[in-house]
């Protein structure tokens, strides 16, 4: 019988709730804020079917009580190793949308040696890396915003799982707290030697500029996937498309050309200049065995974009080309 259970452990001082699902080489699945989980929609099952997925309700986030301390991306980035580490996992991959690509990041910072690899869904590495109407909105938000949640599909999914609804305002405050502190790993991303894997909507709330990881850094294992029409909320939606792709996904109007090596591989566009969509590099598939086909290790796109202080690459203007 598949696996399919919610527990709860204890690390760090704080209770974390998460799912186990599915049988195979361990998944970390790390929700964006104010979410849990079940913000993957069948994204979750699809995962499941060739890995065994652990999904995870960060500190205070559905599943897991209110915790008292401040919440930070370092602390809950321990709180995920010390998961993994009591789970008896030697390594495990983690993929993680907004917040929780976020704490990911920091994870595979913090604890390089427990991340087989990393797959990060609309996630930058300095806050200055969302467009400034995102840090605008993170700005404006504040424990009052409590109530106006109340009013979302986030809070309705949150009174279906936590284990004392009256906790939500705890969570929000927590949350809007930690939007608003300012942050910056750039030094720290090129120490990263695991597979990184970035998932970016080209309506995405991070803009499309050239980022700080370009061709040539020292961060050898790289690739970017821009998914052509889908934004910041989109990504984790009910269209599974983060698990279920099955071929390289190229743009629209691009033409295939080699680089002189014969290796690398890229597309130039030659319509509007416009990139629909590039392709999804990774080893076995990408995270799931319903992932991507494999494609060239170095595939980049410049045209859907990654955005300044985005944590991948980007090394042309809006609208350029996939390289």
């Amino acid at each position: 019988m598949p696996r399919n259970a919610s527990s709860v452990v204890r690390v760090n001082g704080i209770e974390l709730g998460y799912r186990d699902i599915g049988e195979g080489d361990p998944l970390i699945l790390l929700h964006g804020g104010f979410g849990s989980v079940e913000m993957f929609g069948p994204n979750l099952e699809l995962l499941a079917a060739g890995r065994r997925v652990i999904g995870v309700d960060l500190q205070s986030h559905g599943r897991s009580p209110a915790a008292d301390r401040p919440m930070r991306f370092e602390a809950m980035a321990d709180d995920i190793a010390a998961l993994i580490r009591s789970l008896g996992f030697d390594r495990a991959a983690i993929m993680g949308f907004s917040l929780g690509g976020a704490v990911g990041l920091r994870t595979a910072i913090q604890d390089p040696d427990l991340v087989e690899r990393l797959v990060l869904v609309s996630t930058v590495f300095k806050r200055q890396g969302w467009y400034p109407e995102m840090t605008a909105g993170m700005d404006a938000m504040g424990p009052e915003t409590a109530g106006f949640l109340m009013q979302s599909p986030m809070y309705e999914a949150y009174q279906q799982i936590a284990p004392q609804v009256e906790d939500w305002p705890v969570l929000v405050r927590q949350l809007t707290e930690l939007l608003k502190v300012d942050y910056d790993w750039s030094a720290e991303i090129p120490g990263l030697s695991m597979r990184v894997m970035l998932v970016i909507g080209d309506a995405d709330g991070i803009p499309p500029r050239p980022g700080t990881i370009r061709r040539g850094d020292s961060v050898p294992r790289r690739s970017l996937a821009t998914i052509s029409g889908d934004s910041f909320k989109r990504l984790t939606g009910d269209s599974g498309r983060l698990a279920t792709r099955k071929q390289p996904a190229t743009c629209r109007g691009c033409e295939r050309q080699a680089d002189d090596d014969g290796e690398q591989v890229r597309d130039r566009h030659v319509g509007d200049r416009r990139a629909q969509l590039t392709s999804v590099p990774g080893d076995h598939g990408e995270v799931g065995d319903g992932g991507a086909e494999q494609a060239p290790e170095q595939t980049e796109c410049t045209g859907g974009g990654t955005g300044e202080g985005t944590a991948g690459s980007a090394t042309g203007p809006r609208g350029g080309e996939c390289s």
